[in-house]
């Protein structure tokens, strides 16, 4: 299979699908996944849905190693001409396939919390300002000691660094969650590239398998002002911690 760049009428059918594939979950699931995306839908049908070289730089920049679109308010959505695992296209023909369909829900899914007012990256702000003080603390003056950009040593940046880090990582979840519910091939894979130093890919999974997927939900999406990527992986460590006393002889 010779893999083809994708086209601008590409991505606007990818796009559209993706607001398809969100509603029919959230519906058939009765969860509370994207509770605005008939209006995101119809936003984005008269926006600009495109497809572009996305500079090798801006993904390497991005928080995770998987960054093929991006969505720019308040109705732009780009994928990357050359898709994901483009070099590895002839072996891998389904990756290409699931992972490109992933990088437009991913898209949907940041447009659909900007249309409530991209509440999350501000009242996670506001939370992280409030009770994160002593590790805010910790972090600066680590980054004062090491060769850290000036910009992450104020306070200020790193609250907002902090804050859009874990909403884009809600966003993967969310992602994730639509494609591995419409039963996508390999989507667990790409579930599995998502890693970095800061957000392990089975974080909010192992949540999820501990306490249930409409509980991870309520707690990214109700709970704004009141949990954030700290929470996260206290949650996480709890569990980690039970497991390993569960099976420890």
């Amino acid at each position: 299979m010779e893999c083809s760049e994708l086209t601008s009428e590409d991505v606007r059918n990818l796009v559209l699908k993706a607001v398809r594939l969100i509603r029919e979950v959230r519906d058939e699931h009765k969860l509370p996944l994207c509770t605005d995306i008939e209006e995101t839908g119809r936003r984005l049908r008269a926006g600009t849905l495109k497809a572009e070289k996305i500079p090798y730089e801006r993904r390497v920049n991005s928080f995770y190693a998987f960054s093929y679109s991006y969505f720019c308010p308040p109705s732009t959505v780009c994928l990357d001409s050359r898709r994901p695992f483009w070099d590895k296209a002839l072996c891998y023909p389904e990756v290409v396939e699931t992972a490109t369909q992933y990088c437009a829900v991913h898209e949907v899914v940041h447009a659909d919390d900007f249309s409530q007012g991209d509440r999350i990256v501000a009242e996670t702000a506001k939370h992280i300002q409030k009770a994160h003080q002593d590790k805010l603390k910790t972090s600066i003056e680590l980054l004062k000691k090491s060769r850290a950009p000036d910009f992450l040593k104020q306070g200020g940046n790193l609250i907002k660094i902090w804050a859009e880090q874990y909403a884009d990582m809600i966003t993967h979840y969310r992602a994730y969650l639509v494609l591995r519910q419409k039963r996508f091939p390999k989507i667990d894979y790409i579930w599995s590239c998502l890693g970095s130093h800061y957000f392990p890919p089975n974080l909010l999974t192992s949540i999820e398998c501990a306490k249930g997927t409409e509980y991870v939900l309520k707690r990214i999406t109700e709970s704004l002002g009141e949990y954030c990527l700290v929470e996260a992986l206290g949650e996480f460590d709890e569990i980690l911690q039970r497991n390993s006393k569960r099976y420890t002889v």
